[in-house]
This record gives structure tokens, C-alpha cells and sequence, in this order.
């Protein structure tokens, strides 16, 4: 077989079937052996080079295929890796162009989302129906993978099914791939989050409560992972406690302010025993004001009532049925005139000591005892019901108190439970709290998640964490290294303690509502603006992976 070289030179005697490698080796000081094996004029236009930077990374997808199956015996794979190194040294001025290298590029990224667009194809055809969504689903997870991890994925792929030159590793091509696939998707995605935060739903209520998260808690993942495993770094580690803590105070205000805010009072300062005396008292003088304007009129609607509580109490054993007969009488029915009228007053005093048998009862390891509990508590709705509708006038502003009464013993029951420090209680602990107080069958309000207080316990839960962190003394520790002379000081070093300052002035309360501010904050139009960053990023990872994988070749 004859050759014609493109300088006019027959090259005669080839056999045939001889590779163009084969050839190029054979005849390896003709000038022109380069086209002959495929390889591009560099001196060409910037189209001419960009369309051949797309065949070689064609024809580089098939060589690296080809190498693979070289190594579990498919194919000569001396000769296939000659290949390879021949071409990769024909190749370099191509690369070295900006036309050639685009060309690559797109090239790579086409064949990294070429493959989803052939399985989405195959779906449609009635043959395959039976696996149709299996491919589809496929198929669209190739072509435009969704997350990190897909990108990466597909990434790795990129890089495993390049050709391997002999001084190159095929393990980090995948890794340079994967690198560059999780990067084109995570960059964008990461600025998008900048202009504007994806705050959780959970952070957002918190922050309307009042309640300011730290950064890391409004983050949330991984830097609030990164946040709590920095309170472990000295002074450093005691400056963010602070900040977590003061976030829990917030909580508990903004418990305390489900309490007052029925009856137009709102918390002061105080937190722990002192802030839940003080929402008592504005709770108790609140009641106190309303008692004298109300009378309670026994009327039909509240004796039928009672039918049905005595019912329940005939379903008692003997013992425990004439025991709650006696304090129903003793301390309800005794109450009312002969007219079948109640003082405010006196009102108020039946109520308290129906909840204090309620509560009583209700604890009671006997369950016929505890079955007395649900009886009181039953009297006692009965009564506030009555004393509604006995002061129409009255009843709005003492539905509110009520309301505020309910919320405020769930703060205050919190505020009482083991571990509450000096009555700053935890998220978890106000949960607890508002599951014990539901008074619902089978803690039904609780269990469907619509329990009075639920919605914030959990948000704090969730967000804040479930324990009270220990304040420490950072402004104390870190004022004391600062001043060196002593081994803490020493330790610490004026560039850690300038830092520690830096971290302090996010953690104070101003600096924290002003970050919180800047995370959670952005005009309208910037929602917009974060769609459109994000939108190209499935695209980008291919783009991150093919574009690694070429710089890292130069």
C-alpha cells in the first residue's frame, strides 16, 4: 500500500492494516507525519483549532475506553498505551492554543452529558416501556446532575475515562474530575446562598420571636458543626458559649412573651427565676384587675355538664368515687349561694384549687387516681366556660388572660425541671414541658404537633441545640491574656488573642444581630438574582471537571 504525505512524498510499501501509530513510529523524521496521524496544524484559525480540540476529545474518550479494556485483556495494550503517549505528544501545540483547548473542553463536556441524552432517547422507545422511568431518571441525573455529590460523580467519570499517558495516574484524573465537578456545581450555589441565604423556615420563626441565632445556628450543617467544635478552643471556645447562651435567654423571653403578649405586656431583661416571677406577677395583676367586674351565674348548660363529670366519677371504684364526690361538693358545688351565683373572687379560688387536685390526681401512680386527675381538670374547663359566658362583656379580655395563664405555665413548668439553670431553661426542656402539659387524649395535641408552645420548643430545638451551654468568662479570660504575665497569656499569643477579639465583636449581642441581619436580609430583587446564579450550576460541574483536568495537563 501506498501513502501520499501532504508535502508531495509517496511513502511507498505500507502494509495493510497498519495503525497510523504504527506508521508514525516507522517513519517517525517525516515532517509531515502529524496530520497524517490526526493531529492538528496549530497555526490554524481559532474555529479550525476549537473543532479539532472537540475530535480529540472524541477521539481521547474512545482511547481511554479502549486503554481500559486494555487492562482486563481487551486489546494489545503496549501498543494502545504507544498510542496514547504518541498522541499526547502530537497533541501539545493543539493544547497550547485557545482555540484547541476550548474545543477540548467542550468536547469533554459534551461527552460527560452525551450519555444521559442517549438513555433519555432509549426511554421513549415503546420496547424499553418497562424500564422507561428507570432511564429517564437516569438519564436526567446524567445530563444535569443536582448536587454536589452528583457532579462530583460525574466528574470522577471524566477523569477515569481520559486517556492515561505513562508518567500519568488515572486515580488522579478521577480525583482532579471529581474536584472540579463538586466545584462548578458548589461555587455558584455558594455565591447564589450570598446573595441571598437560604435560611430554614425554623431560624426565620425563631427571629421573628425575637430569639437571635448564632451564626453558625442560622448556617446551620456543617459551620454549625464547625462553630460548636471551636467552643471547645480556649477563650475562643468561651466567647461563642456566650453567644449560644444569650440565643437561649432569647428563648426563654420569647416564651415568657407568649405568656404576656394576650394581655398587651411584653418581658423585661430579666431571665431565669427572676424573669418567671415577673410574668406572674403581671399575669396575677392582670387577673386581678378583671375579679371584681365578674359574677358567675349558674346556668343549664353548666349543670349537664357536671351530669357528664359524675358519670365519670360512677365508673370510679367505691373508695375513689365517694372521695371525689366529697371535694367536688366540698370545694365546687359549696361555693355557689343558694341564688346559684359565684363572686369573682371566689371564682378564682375554686378555679386554683382545682387545678392544684388536677395536678395532684394526675400524678398519682393509681391509675383510678390519676383517672380522678382528668375529672377535676374537666370541672375546672366547665367553670372557666361558665364564667364566660356568665360576663359577655368581660369574656374577651379573660379569654386573653387564660391564654396567657396557659402559655405561662409551660414556661414555668420548664423553668422548674432538672438541669434548668437557675430557671433558664433549654429548648429540649420546654418541649418536655409542653408535652407534659398537654392535657389532649393520649397527648394527641402533641403527638399531631400542634400543642400550645410546640412550634417554638421545636424550633429552638432544632436550631439552638437541647442544652443550656456554660457561660463561661470570656471577656474575663481573654482581658487576662491580653495582659500577659501569665502562662494563659503566654499560651495565647497577641495574634490568637487580637483573633479572639474578632470573634468576640461577632458575639456580642450588637455584632450578632447584625450578623444575624446580613444572613438573613436581602431586598426582593435579590431572590431573582440568586435563581439566576444557581440556575447554570448543574452545567458547571462538567465545565469544573474538564476545564481542571486540561490546566492540570499543561
Amino acid at each position: 500500500m501506498d501513502v501520499q504525505m501532504p508535502d508531495g512524498a509517496t511513502i511507498t510499501g505500507v502494509p495493510d492494516g497498519m495503525t497510523q501509530v504504527e506508521l508514525m513510529r516507522r517513519y517517525r523524521g517525516h515532517t509531515d507525519a502529524a496530520p497524517i496521524l490526526g493531529g492538528a496544524d496549530p497555526t490554524g484559525s481559532f474555529g479550525e483549532n476549537m473543532l479539532a480540540g472537540v475530535g480529540k476529545a472524541i477521539t481521547d474518550t474512545g482511547r481511554g475506553l479502549r486503554q481500559i479494556g486494555s487492562y482486563v485483556g481487551f486489546g494489545d495494550k503496549a501498543a494502545i498505551q504507544q498510542e496514547i503517549d504518541d498522541a499526547k505528544r502530537l497533541d501539545a501545540p493543539l493544547m497550547n492554543t485557545g482555540g484547541g483547548l476550548t474545543g477540548n473542553i467542550g468536547g469533554q463536556i459534551g461527552m460527560a452529558l452525551g450519555p444521559g441524552t442517549v438513555l433519555k432517547g432509549a426511554a421513549m422507545l415503546p420496547q424499553l416501556a418497562r424500564v422507561a422511568p428507570m432511564l429517564s431518571a437516569a438519564g436526567s441525573a446524567a445530563i444535569v446532575p443536582k448536587t454536589i455529590a452528583g457532579a462530583a460523580t460525574v466528574g470522577a467519570a471524566q477523569g477515569a475515562v481520559q486517556p492515561v499517558a505513562s508518567d500519568d495516574s488515572r486515580l488522579m484524573n478521577m480525583a482532579l474530575g471529581a474536584g472540579g465537578g463538586a466545584a462548578g456545581q458548589a461555587i455558584p450555589k455558594g455565591i447564589a446562598r450570598v446573595v441571598r441565604p437560604e435560611t430554614s423556615l425554623e431560624v426565620r420563626a425563631l427571629m421573628r420571636e425575637g430569639v437571635t441565632p448564632t451564626p453558625g445556628q442560622i448556617l446551620g450543617g456543617s459551620a454549625q458543626r464547625l462553630e460548636e467544635g471551636f467552643t471547645s478552643i480556649p477563650y475562643v471556645g468561651d466567647i461563642i458559649k456566650s453567644g449560644q447562651l444569650r440565643a437561649i435567654e432569647d428563648l426563654n423571653r420569647a416564651a415568657y412573651n407568649r405568656a404576656l403578649n394576650p394581655i398587651g405586656e411584653s418581658a423585661g431583661k430579666a431571665v431565669g427565676n427572676e424573669g418567671i416571677k415577673d410574668v406572674g406577677a403581671k399575669l396575677s395583676r392582670a387577673y386581678e384587675t378583671i375579679l371584681p367586674k365578674l359574677n358567675v351565674q349558674l346556668d343549664q348548660e353548666f349543670g349537664q355538664a357536671l351530669q357528664g363529670v359524675r358519670q365519670l366519677a360512677e365508673d370510679l371504684p367505691e373508695e375513689q368515687g365517694k372521695q371525689f364526690s366529697k371535694l367536688f361538693q366540698s370545694r365546687v358545688l359549696n361555693k355557689f349561694t343558694p341564688e346559684g351565683t359565684m363572686t369573682g373572687e371566689t371564682m378564682k379560688h375554686v378555679e386554683s384549687d382545682l387545678g392544684r387536685l388536677a395536678s395532684t390526681y394526675r400524678g398519682a401512680l393509681d391509675p383510678d387516681k390519676r383517672l380522678m386527675g382528668e375529672a377535676f381538670t374537666e370541672v375546672q374547663s366547665h367553670l372557666r366556660e361558665l364564667v364566660m359566658r356568665s360576663n359577655p362583656t368581660e369574656a374577651p379580655v379573660l379569654q386573653k388572660i387564660n391564654e396567657g395563664w396557659a402559655n405561662f405555665v409551660r414556661a414555668q413548668t420548664a423553668a422548674g425541671r432538672i438541669g434548668a439553670q437557675d430557671g433558664v431553661f433549654s429548648p429540649a426542656q420546654l418541649l418536655s414541658s409542653v408535652r407534659a402539659t398537654d392535657k389532649s387524649v393520649r397527648k394527641g395535641q402533641f403527638a399531631r404537633g400542634d400543642a400550645l408552645m410546640q412550634d417554638l420548643a421545636k424550633a429552638g430545638k432544632n436550631v439552638l441545640g437541647q442544652k443550656v451551654p456554660d457561660s463561661g468568662t470570656p471577656y474575663r479570660a481573654l482581658a487576662a491574656a491580653l495582659a500577659g504575665g501569665t502562662a494563659g497569656g503566654m499560651m495565647l499569643g497577641p495574634g490568637a488573642a487580637i483573633g479572639g477579639l474578632g470573634v468576640a465583636g461577632l458575639y456580642t449581642r450588637p455584632g450578632q444581630k447584625l450578623v444575624a441581619s446580613l444572613l438573613t436580609s436581602r431586598p426582593e430583587f435579590a431572590g431573582y438574582l440568586a435563581e439566576l446564579i444557581k440556575k447554570p450550576a448543574p452545567y458547571l460541574g462538567p465545565l469544573g471537571a474538564a476545564g481542571l483536568l486540561n490546566f492540570s495537563q499543561q
